[in-house]
């Protein structure tokens, strides 16, 4: 058991440290992102609140996606500009007016806190009652 504790919490670590560097660059475009306007073309019949699916737009003559949730095509149609944060040195990341990066940032920062929490625990596990049967 003390063997699981620390791969999970390297597992988690790792994925943490793989998701980081686009986490930052879409914190770099939350602060600093400039506002553009693109424009809808694929809305996607939504089938509930909770059930992720991606719009399509167009900015500057490329096509791009972006996943959302909700009613986001009950309120948009299709043409439509909509306002989005875009820097130009992040080609692929747009982000809606009304996200909130900072709560993703902490939260994975929470998830390497645990991750960490688990190696240590792992490491501290008496394996004693293993051998007094």
């Amino acid at each position: 058991m003390k063997n699981f504790y620390i791969v999970s919490g390297i597992l988690i670590i790792f994925i943490v440290c793989i998701t980081i560097s686009r986490k930052k660059a879409e914190l770099d475009v939350f602060l600093q992102g400039d506002t553009v306007s693109v424009t809808l073309t694929a809305l996607p019949k939504s089938i509930g609140s909770r059930v992720p699916y991606h719009i399509k737009f167009t900015y500057l003559g490329k096509e791009y996606s972006k996943m959302t949730r909700g009613a986001y095509s009950d309120n948009h149609d299709l043409g439509e500009n909509v306002i989005m944060k875009h820097k130009d040195e992040y080609e692929d990341i747009f982000l809606f007016p009304h996200e909130n990066m900072y709560f993703e940032i902490a939260s994975m920062g929470a998830l390497a806190l645990f991750g960490a929490f688990l190696i240590i625990y792992g490491y501290k596990k008496s394996d004693k009652h293993y051998l007094s049967a």
